[in-house]
């Protein structure tokens, strides 16, 4: 039997393409996995340690936890950039002054074994705009400024360092990096300045 030239190419043409179509398959499944893999990878991190605010000195982590000090009980992580020189003496005194954080968000620096350089741990709070507060969050501000001075404490960088507490929608200060003990009058009129300058009543 003689079997022509035309079928032979034919049967040739063939079966390059299936071999062509067999590896293009192969290679887009193989980026399809690689790429799954990617995502996964990427997904898994940011559950390892989500990031949920960053500010001019550090960022806010929700999945970092130390003892009590976890998202669940309300406090989350801060990380600092660089090294950071912390007033332990100016956050005793906040402790000794508002205990229970009603006012002042200070800085929990746990000394176990889970303590972690250049990290430390505060309360979750939520933004606040300064520029539409209602009256009584506008009067509770004024008289946490006044508490500070009263105690010798001034912070020295509102108002960018206030937010707002879920549990009863009234503000705290935060972010004490700044912040001065033994104050003059000089001090205290940075704090009133920018509070009279910076924060207003929504008008209605």
């Amino acid at each position: 039997m003689i079997i022509s030239k035309s079928k032979t190419r034919s049967k040739s043409r063939s079966k390059s393409r299936s071999k062509s179509r067999s590896k293009s398959r192969s290679k887009t499944r193989s980026k399809t996995r690689s790429k799954t893999r990617s995502k996964t990878r990427s997904k898994s991190r940011s559950k390892t340690i989500s990031e949920i605010g960053r500010g001019k000195d550090g960022k806010i982590l929700k999945n970092i936890k130390c003892g009590r000090f976890n998202f669940k009980n309300g406090y989350v992580a801060k990380q600092f950039y660089g090294e950071v020189n912390i007033n332990k003496e100016l956050h005793s005194k906040l402790k000794e002054i508002d205990d229970e954080e009603k006012r002042f968000n200070r800085y929990h620096m746990p000394e176990n074994e889970c303590a972690m350089s250049n990290v430390i741990f505060q309360r979750h709070l939520i933004n606040l705009n300064n520029k539409k507060l209602s009256k009584p969050q506008y009067r509770y501000l004024r008289e946490s400024i006044k508490i500070l001075h009263e105690n010798d404490i001034a912070h020295c960088d509102l108002p960018d360092n206030v937010m707002m507490d879920n549990f009863d929608n009234m503000p705290r200060i935060i972010d004490w990096d700044n912040a001065v003990m033994n104050i003059d009058n000089l001090h205290k009129e940075i704090d009133n300045n920018a509070f009279m300058t910076h924060f207003k009543v929504l008008k209605k």
